[in-house]
């Protein structure tokens, strides 16, 4: 096949002046047609030459894709230095709580909620047990001498275990009455001072609030109880000595601040539970006498 061979041409730049630069035939020397094919023929053969050195892909050996290179491995799975470069941790303080702790946590906050729960349950039983007990009954003479009266006249003067003149004993448990208004309202029966919703006792059939004209079946039940326990230096010392926040020379005002305190948001108030202590210390002394 004959070769075509190039048409070699000294062509000045369009826009150039000629006399500036030198013509191209003064540095270069036109070929022969001879010696144009023996050129063309050597960078051939180079061709051939340079491609039969190159394998071929069916040639190169086979990468195993399921062991990538170091390389890759790194790209990959940076290592924990890499890690913590590219995506430093926050600071100490404000890293989230391990989940542990805070299960943990959880775990005994919930305990001691069903805990509280369960005690509080527990003394509604026997607060239920006492009403039951005490119900058309003179809680005074129960406290002054432990004995179950029907409600008598001169409530107070006469009543078990009571020496001092009427007025006195009246003025004073009375004052204390009136001090005795339990900040959560519907909790406790404005009238009698009993637990109130879920912890009312079954005889206490209705419920009396400040606004009702319905009389209480347990009218002043509280307020006469912790007074007569008041009265009495050996169940007042007992009673101090049993709670230690409650101080022995507390006056009206500083005694129904106490008893109107609740230890915890699971509690009754200090005045539901001094009672029921005395009720266990009733009964204690109850099965003492009768064996």
């Amino acid at each position: 096949m004959q070769k075509i061979r190039p048409i070699i041409k000294d062509t000045p730049h369009p826009q150039a002046d000629s006399s500036h630069f030198p013509s191209h035939s003064s540095h270069q020397q036109s070929l022969t047609p001879n010696e144009y094919d023996m050129m063309t023929d050597e960078v051939d053969y180079n061709l051939v030459v340079f491609s039969d050195a190159i394998p071929s892909r069916s040639e190169l050996p086979a990468q195993n894709l399921a062991d990538p290179s170091p390389s890759a491995q790194n790209l990959a799975n940076p290592s924990p230095s890499a890690q913590n470069l590219s995506n430093p941790s926050p600071p100490t303080h404000l890293q989230p709580r391990s989940s542990t702790n805070s299960s943990l946590r959880v775990q005994t906050d919930v305990e001691l909620i069903n805990q509280r729960r369960a005690e509080k349950q527990a003394m509604s039983a026997k607060l239920n047990a006492l009403t039951s007990m005490l119900f058309g009954a003179c809680e005074v003479c129960w406290v002054g001498g432990g004995i179950i009266r029907t409600p008598h006249a001169q409530k107070i003067l006469k009543c078990e275990g009571e020496t001092r003149t009427y007025i006195s004993n009246l003025k004073e448990w009375i004052d204390l009455k009136k001090l005795l208004k339990p900040p959560q309202r519907y909790a406790y029966c404005h009238s009698c001072g009993l637990p109130m919703n879920e912890f009312r006792p079954p005889n206490h059939r209705i419920s009396s609030s400040e606004n009702s004209r319905s009389p209480c079946e347990y009218d002043d039940f509280v307020c006469q109880i912790v007074w007569a326990i008041r009265q009495k230096p050996e169940w007042w010392h007992k009673a101090t000595t049993r709670f230690t926040d409650l101080n022995f020379y507390a006056d009206k005002a500083a005694y129904a601040r106490w008893l109107l305190d609740i230890p915890h948001a699971d509690a009754f108030n200090n005045s539901i539970y001094l009672i029921l202590w005395f009720y266990d210390q009733q009964q204690e002394l109850n099965r003492t006498h009768t064996q």
